[in-house]
């Protein structure tokens, strides 16, 4: 508890901060963004707030061993045609060079899909008093877009990160979320904010509406 109230107090200081002097050169549009605390960006609406949480780097970490995997057999069809080409009839000559020509296709897709959900992954977030509204995006565009009554919410809290063992190993950073309760329903957001980034967060979504604890 005592941590977890140094952390709350620092993330208000820097907030306090942000809001006096810290307006960096981040432009929407329209919308200029303020750092609210780590990566996390925000603004003030007529009605309530917008804010952006960027993907922590090795979000799509789960991609690697697919990526492996169609490296590992790309390169198996690639040495079967290169060894095979010259004792095999033309028939199996292309479908060895075909397997080579669909194995580079679909690794290089893979590859781009990573590295565009690594650096332009966002979940960006807009509250009232009436509505949440989570939306996430990969290069601006808007994949899934998830939106809550304000008063069917309740439990709004920070999960710290935890190891995908069960509490054996290390930590993951990107377990780390925020959670609420919709009903009977657990839903959750902001895969990867670190406890300082949730507090800041958390700090201005209740200014906005006081969510309650338990229903």
């Amino acid at each position: 508890m005592a941590q977890k109230s140094q952390i709350w107090k620092r993330s208000i200081r820097s907030q306090t901060k942000a809001k006096e002097s810290n307006i960096i050169g981040k432009q929407t549009g329209a919308k200029m963004f303020q750092l609210l605390e780590g990566r996390v960006t925000w603004e003030r609406t007529p009605d309530g707030i917008s804010v952006e949480i960027p993907a922590r780097r090795g979000a799509l970490s789960s991609l690697y061993i697919p990526l492996l995997a169609i490296f590992v057999a790309f390169m198996w069809g690639y040495h079967g045609y290169e060894k095979g080409k010259d004792l095999t009839s033309p028939d199996v000559q292309s479908v060895l060079q075909a397997i080579t020509v669909v194995g580079i296709a679909i690794g290089f897709f893979f590859v781009v899909t990573w590295l565009a959900y690594t650096f332009t992954s966002q979940t960006f977030l807009t509250l009232n008093p009436s509505q949440l509204k989570i939306q996430q995006r990969v290069m601006g565009i808007d994949l899934v877009t998830r939106s809550f009554p304000t008063k069917d919410i309740h439990d709004l809290k920070f999960i710290p990160p935890a190891s995908p063992l069960g509490g054996k190993g290390e930590i993951d950073p990107n377990t780390g979320r925020v959670q609420f309760q919709l009903g009977k329903q657990t839903q959750s957001f902001a895969a990867g904010i670190t406890a300082a980034e949730a507090f800041a967060l958390l700090h201005e979504m209740l200014e906005i509406y006081k969510f309650p604890e338990i229903v």
